[in-house]
């Protein structure tokens, strides 16, 4: 094809599998992405108007800690001068050197995140720059630490919620921790020996107080006074299996694991062990929850260390809701000690996270890289978004601290669609997109194009998460009624083994992508009075099983989604928000809102921008979302699973029409404008209106041959 066209062949398949197999990385691609008859030129800007229809912060209630602490009443989260107002939280990581910008970069950063939408935000991956050259490396850098903190007072004067980790990233050296070797302790090593070694466990505590206790000049509070800061986790992804294979043979371990099998073993008596400790769990593999004893012992380490980190926070008056263990495994063990542990569970999603091909680990998160590229809606039993639902607690509040539908996918469009219902059916407590972005050049340098995560230089995620913020954090989506509660079998786990449904993934039944559309989820140690209750061994074994399980095949039932796999359809219908996904040529109806689609598959979603129902609205903002890349963006194989390059500067979007219907009251009234990214009105669409709707044609490819993807259908007095 000739250059100029959308996408251009320049290899054969088999020359790219070949590529792919032999870990080629400069073999030609075979498919690049490049300006023409499917791709537009997309003015890409970071900031919002003020006032503007993309302008998202009247919502903020400012400052954040204005009513006192954040409290978890049941599963919501309250505030104690606000009893009995469930609420939640829909925000951004910000990550790395992002977290360290000048006084004009910071105001100019917490503007632009309250514009999009968002009410919170997750300090990440900040403690590597918080410590950037001390010696001791739980110090503070005092540079970093004065920008950090202009920035985060800013944010909670804007009424930005915060949220951050005890530990992440920070680097340690072994002598630190009074190991006499030289070198760093690794990232993992480090958080699974904060669970079995005095010296790691003291280098954790010392940067938690030293963080906690610091007053922050700009808000006269110390960080653990700090209403505005009310969610802490004590390690970042630190479940043990991240850690097993490589501290399993120290001595501080296979000490531990010695007392606890004796004290196990007396307790319980060898004839109901049999199964679970016929298996020595120091030699199963670093993902050993399929051995039971491995399993049973990691958890009991965990929940006692939990308690001993929890204990030292509020001996130092730390009054935060506390948490970890934000990431899978997801099994029954794990779930016993977010049961007994924690003040709230918090688990990570992403649908197409990239898996590296680089074996070099100095270039693990370069290119090239792979990902599915599933349909999330066709690809129903792949959705990571589904499955952690289930590993929420009966009677916790629940979040997902980091969630992303991430680039390079061509499906991502739908994210704030699909994951705004989702959450909000489920009634999480809150969502934080990973990520904003991660360097100060995403605040105020040149735009870039579309890569893994960051929303910053990606209209197509920025655009989703402000569907996001009406199905969710504005409560668009009604709260399913119906539950259904797994209840782990205490007995199940000292004496089963590893059985189906015990050991492995809760969520590994394609049934329970259904389920989440129809009640709301959870997992516990207890039945639930007003839900469904199974065991959890059993529902592993049993979930075909009609006369045990949901109605399968009632999804259409639910009060507000509709999912058709089979078409590859889905919409979401309610009074302020409506939108459907699916491919080329489709013609679907949400509620107030009926779209046809021409040319390619896109998210469509209409919000009324008043609060009003969208039939009653006079100001709706209408989202039309393709896919977006890098010009130049480049793929090793036709299925586009193998990206080799993101492309440079411009963005582009691919081209798509919709022809849209909006059942409004006086549809004569209305006008439609074409936006930029910037929520400015670039021009004026041709209408039709008749006494029940009023319609327009939605084009990628604007009049002035630019791209459009956002709309605003307003009510002007004639």
């Amino acid at each position: 094809m000739k250059a100029g066209n959308a996408i251009t062949f320049v290899a054969t398949a088999l020359c790219a599998l070949a590529a792919c197999a032999d870990g080629e990385t400069n073999a030609p691609p075979a498919v690049v992405i490049e300006e023409g008859d499917e791709w537009v030129v997309c003015d890409l800007v970071r900031d919002v108007a003020a006032g503007s229809a993309l302008d998202f912060s009247a919502g903020l209630d400012a400052p954040a800690g204005k009513y006192g602490w954040l409290r978890a009443v049941g599963e919501h989260f309250e505030f104690e001068r606000l009893p009995g107002v469930p609420q939640r939280f829909f925000g951004a990581n910000v990550c790395m050197g992002m977290n360290f910008p000048s006084h004009r970069d910071a105001d100019v950063l917490v503007e632009r995140l309250a514009r999009l939408g968002y009410n919170a935000i997750r300090i990440h991956h900040h403690d590597r720059g918080l410590t950037r050259g001390t010696k001791d490396g739980v110090s503070f850098n005092v540079d970093a630490l004065e920008r950090f903190d202009y920035l985060y007072a800013a944010a909670i004067g804007k009424g930005l919620y915060l949220t951050t980790d005890m530990f992440v990233s920070r680097p340690v050296k072994w002598r630190d921790i009074g190991e006499d070797r030289d070198g760093e302790v690794g990232m993992h090593v480090f958080k699974g020996l904060t669970l079995f070694h005095e010296g790691a466990f003291a280098n954790w505590a010392a940067f938690s107080r030293n963080f906690l206790e610091h007053v922050n000049p700009y808000t006269g509070r110390a960080y653990k006074d700090e209403p505005g800061m009310p969610l802490l986790c004590l390690v970042n992804e630190g479940w043990l299996c991240n850690s097993w294979f490589d501290i399993r043979s120290m001595p501080c371990v296979s000490r531990r694991y010695d007392e606890w099998r004796s004290r196990m073993l007396a307790e319980h008596g060898p004839d109901t062990m049999v199964h679970s400790f016929a298996t020595n769990a120091l030699s199963a593999n670093c993902y050993g929850w399929k051995n039971a004893a491995t399993a049973l012992f990691l958890a009991d380490c965990e929940r006692e260390t939990i308690g001993r980190k929890r204990d030292f926070l509020r001996s130092i008056g730390c009054k935060a809701l506390l948490t970890t263990g934000n990431h899978g495994p997801n099994n029954a063990p794990n779930q016993r000690v977010r049961a007994e542990c924690l003040d709230y569970v918090d688990v990570h999603s992403y649908e197409d996270h990239p898996k590296h091909l680089n074996t070099d680990p100095a270039k693990r998160w370069g290119l090239p890289s792979s990902c599915p590229n599933l349909n999330p809606i066709e690809a129903f039993d792949k959705v990571c978004m589904a499955h952690i639902s289930w590993a929420r607690v009966a009677g916790k509040p629940f979040v997902a601290s980091e969630w992303s539908f991430s680039g390079p996918a061509f499906h991502r469009g739908v994210a704030g669609l699909y994951g705004g219902a989702l959450a909000g059916m489920q009634d999480w407590g809150g969502v934080w997109r990973f990520a904003y972005g991660h360097s100060l050049n995403e605040v105020s340098g040149p735009v870039g194009v579309p890569g893994y995560f960051n929303t910053a230089d990606d209209p197509v995620m920025t655009a989703s998460d402000r569907v996001f913020a009406c199905l969710f954090l504005r409560g668009d989506v009604p709260v399913a009624v119906p539950r259904v509660n797994l209840t782990v079998d205490e007995r199940a786990l000292l004496t089963d083994g590893p059985k189906k449904g015990d050991w492995e993934t809760m969520a590994s039944s394609p049934r329970n992508q259904d389920a989440v559309w129809l009640a709301r989820v959870s997992c516990g140690m207890e039945d639930v009075a007003d839900a469904r209750n199974f065991l959890l061994a059993d529902w592993g074994v049993r979930f075909g099983s009609p006369t045990n399980a949901l109605p399968v095949g009632e999804v259409a039932k639910s009060p507000c989604v509709r999912y058709d796999r089979e078409r590859r359809h889905f919409a979401v219908r309610t009074d302020r928000t409506c939108g459907i996904f699916a491919p080329a040529g489709a013609s679907l109806k949400a509620g107030a809102l009926s779209v046809s689609l021409e040319k390619t598959e896109a998210t469509v979603a209409a919000m009324s921008l008043d609060g009003k129902p969208l039939v009653k609205s006079s100001r709706i903002l209408l989202s039309h979302l393709t896919d977006a890349h890098g010009a130049g963006c480049a793929f090793r194989d036709e299925a586009c699973t193998v990206l080799v390059s993101y492309g440079k500067p411009p963005v582009l979007v691919r081209d798509g029409t919709a022809k849209v219907s909006l059942a409004l009251e006086s549809p004569s009234r209305f006008k439609v404008y074409a936006l930029g990214l910037d929520g400015r009105r670039r021009f004026e669409l041709p209408a039709h209106a008749s006494s029940v709707s009023f319609s327009f044609t939605a084009s990628v490819r604007g009049e002035d041959g630019r791209a459009v993807m956002e709309y605003e259908v307003v009510e002007e007095a004639l």
